[in-house]
């Protein structure tokens, strides 16, 4: 194996270990002997392709954003239009966030490592880059009227990420899900241009099977 290639996988084995090892404690709880002890390298390695935790921390963030991005692009494979991929990628990228791994790396510990600035950074090259092209080709196609894509694109970006939390801290997420995907496709229902009335009926994704779950309201109250 070429020494590049032993760079490239020992720094693959690093992120690896770190996602695992922020996911599931935390990355205060996290040290550098826990993510080189874990990875089998030295100190020595780690330095060489990251200069501190923050660092690699960094790079568990973009990849856990950009992973939650490839569920929401392949969520409207098999959409007929643009409303309708807006609607699906709403749904997957809140789905994705029930995840326990997904809401400590960006939910708790994001914003407190890496603050808010460097957070946008990474969000705008992924996921409300692609709000922002969805809104647009929504307009070409006539079935919004037109307005500003982006900042449309922050408008829903921001109400996903501040409903992630309620989600994730409902102590019943999976309700608390199908309470916003409700609120949510009424919300993109009254978006839709007047005559476009085949996309205002659409319905929203299937929410999971609740059996005789009561009324929304108290129990999807955030812990």
């Amino acid at each position: 194996m070429k020494q590049s290639e032993r760079s490239e996988a020992t720094q693959t084995r690093l992120l690896a270990v770190a996602r695992e090892l922020f996911g599931s404690q935390g990355y205060e709880a996290t040290s550098i002997d826990d993510l080189v002890g874990a990875a089998g390298v030295t100190k020595g390695a780690f330095y060489h392709h990251f200069v501190d935790k923050r660092a690699i921390f960094r790079r568990v963030y973009e990849g856990a954003v950009r992973d939650v991005t490839e569920k929401v692009h392949a969520s409207a494979v098999h959409a007929t239009c643009a409303i309708e991929r807006a609607r699906a990628g709403c749904r997957a990228f809140l789905e994705a966030c029930l995840d326990p791994m997904q809401q400590r790396i960006g939910l708790d510990d994001g914003p407190k490592v890496l603050g808010w600035a460097t957070m946008r950074e990474i969000q705008w090259s992924y996921s409300l880059a692609l709000f922002e092209a969805v809104f647009e080709e929504a307009m070409a196609e006539g079935s919004l009227v037109r307005r500003a894509p982006v900042a449309l694109a922050h408008l829903f970006f921001g109400a996903l990420c501040e409903a992630s939390v309620y989600i994730a801290r409902a102590a019943r997420p999976q309700v608390a899900l199908v309470e916003v995907m409700r609120e949510l496709d009424e919300i993109m229902t009254g978006l839709v241009r007047p005559g476009r009335e085949a996309l205002r009926r659409s319905q929203p994704a299937a929410a999971p099977d609740l059996g005789d779950t009561p009324a929304i309201g108290g129990d999807a109250t955030p812990r």
